[in-house]
């Protein structure tokens, strides 16, 4: 089914709502998939793209938070394992169970000792058993590329790995199924005020470039879902701000030059901060870090990138775990840069910050924030729940109902497709196959991506730039050299027919997709 083009989308906006959510990361795609369900009818804005921010730059895990144990953070990782279950059960095609690998070298038997408890602790919160002992030879065996002077033996234990845009992206296109609306690209720029001098709707104005104009929404509820800027809504209550921005940043390395089929969960040789390895989309990837993030460099760049300190610092800790592979600056084929909205508390470290959420209710605004990704569905169920005493009445809410439906992903009579991209994009995929004569699904330039999943995403999925199309839908940004601007001609003619790009529209899309790989997503300095 084709998506309504945006004027419509607009034109039919300018109306009360049950429930207004900004922000459209994860956060504010469990709330607006969860209210759609319970049969509110709900509007979802979102200043930039979908998953613009944190959500599409996480380590692309679903996990309990290991490390949360060592900082007595029960809580947070009871909640986790149990929703890592949950989404491991209710979206088997987007999340997929991964093991982690903890190397024992010589002289780190009381950590090892120390792992192995917390390992237990960790999968009795989860109701399952899946860790254990591992031999030297094990180890090597599973990976030939790890140091091995001076290794003993070695843990695994499980937790999942995600496409988090994907799930993003999945969130809110089902709460759209179920009647919800959405809209990226509409930055809300006014709060409106009832005569109790309550919150009462948005202002929006269009973020697209297409008009200035600004426009009114009336809503019983808003909720601002919106993550690192959760303040600058709060803002326009003078309140205080609660959020502690945080970069976490991450590299993504060749695969041909560091193989991996398992994770690494590893302690930095430096300062033993908890790092991973992950496999991810024919890459490994290798973070993160976690800095206060500095106001101006907000100010001043479009996005969070990563600085020279941190590809350092990263660079260290892929000498230390794998000296023979021989990284080197060359073989990163892109960094990306995360903002974490963490909740102001008195510790001085930024990795020992909580990571539980909370709801904020001022002056008739419900604020969501602090949590991870994991926990996106209990951080909807808090908001919702607070929600209710202002809806009258409105909303069924069946918490114990999966927050996914079930994907079609069988093949269809005639048509066949690799059931990674059944998986990604379900029945929809399969059939605008149906209308296709050449259903080629080579590799694009030695990724894992297809042309044809970018076209249908292109065709599909809201794309308004470049950048939405091959950051978020697909991740050729990240898995290819320099963004993927090898294959820009290829795609090009395709591409322009289906964003009906002119050729000077297809020019500044380039020239703004390219500068901020240079900017966000490329080796610093």
């Amino acid at each position: 089914m084709q998506p309504l083009p945006r004027e419509q989308v607009w034109e039919s906006i300018q109306h009360p709502w049950d429930l207004i959510v900004v922000g459209g990361g994860i956060t504010g795609a469990g709330v607006f998939r969860a209210a759609a369900a319970a049969g509110l009818q709900v509007l979802l804005l979102e200043a930039n793209d979908y998953a613009f921010g944190t959500s599409s730059r996480s380590s692309k895990l679903v996990h309990g938070g290991l490390r949360y144990l060592n900082q007595n953070q029960y809580e947070v990782t009871f909640e986790s394992v149990r929703e890592r279950q949950k989404m491991l059960k209710n979206v088997p095609e987007l999340v997929k169970p991964l093991c982690f690998l903890i190397s024992n070298y010589a002289g780190g038997e009381i950590s090892t000792r120390k792992y192995l408890i917390g390992l237990i602790l960790y999968d009795l919160m989860g109701s399952k058993w899946d860790h254990g002992r591992l031999s030297r030879e094990k180890v090597l065996e599973l990976c030939p590329q790890i140091r091995s002077e001076g290794l003993v033996s070695g843990l695994f234990y499980y937790d999942a790995v995600v496409d988090d845009a994907r799930l993003v992206l999945r969130l809110i296109e089902e709460g759209k199924q179920l009647g919800g609306t959405a809209l990226n690209y509409a930055r809300v720029t006014g709060l409106l005020r009832n005569l109790r001098h309550e919150v009462s709707g948005v202002a929006v104005q269009r973020a697209d470039g297409s008009s200035q104009e600004e426009i009114e929404i009336a809503a019983s509820v808003v909720v601002n879902a919106t993550g690192p800027w959760t303040d600058t809504l709060r803002g326009m209550l003078a309140r205080n701000p609660v959020i502690r921005k945080q970069r976490g940043s991450h590299l993504v390395i060749d695969r041909a030059k560091l193989t991996l089929d398992q994770a690494i969960t590893f302690n930095h040789p430096v300062d033993q901060r908890t790092m991973f390895f992950i496999p991810w989309l024919g890459t490994t990837i290798v973070g993160t870090t976690d800095l206060d993030h500095p106001q101006e460099y907000e100010e001043r760049y479009h996005e969070p990138f990563i600085d020279r300190q941190e590809f350092d610092y990263m660079m260290q800790a892929v000498h230390a775990v794998f000296p023979m592979a021989g990284v080197e600056t060359a073989d990163i084929i892109s960094t990306y840069a995360g903002l974490r909205p963490i909740i102001r508390a008195d510790s001085s470290s930024p990795s020992a910050q909580s990571r539980k959420h909370q709801v904020f209710e001022e002056n008739g605004l419900l604020t969501i924030t602090g949590g991870k990704l994991t926990t996106f569905r209990l951080m909807a169920k808090a908001v919702l729940e607070r929600a209710r005493p202002m809806l009258e009445g409105k909303g069924s809410f069946h918490w114990r109902k999966p927050l996914f439906d079930r994907v079609y992903t069988q093949p269809m009579p005639g048509i066949q497709a690799p059931q990674d991209l059944t998986n990604r994009y379900g029945k929809p995929f399969l059939e605008w196959l149906g209308s296709l004569e050449n259903r080629d699904f080579t590799p694009f330039c030695g990724t894992t991506i297809t042309p044809l999943e970018i076209y249908y995403t292109a065709e599909h999925e809201s794309v308004v730039h470049l950048d939405d199309l091959l950051l978020r839908r697909v991740r050729l940004g990240l898995v290819d050299r320099e963004g993927g601007a090898a294959c820009l001609p290829h795609l090009k003619e395709r591409l322009q027919y289906i964003m009906n790009w002119s050729e000077l529209d297809w020019n500044r899309e380039v020239d703004r997709y390219l500068r901020i790989i240079r900017e966000s997503y490329s080796i610093p300095g």
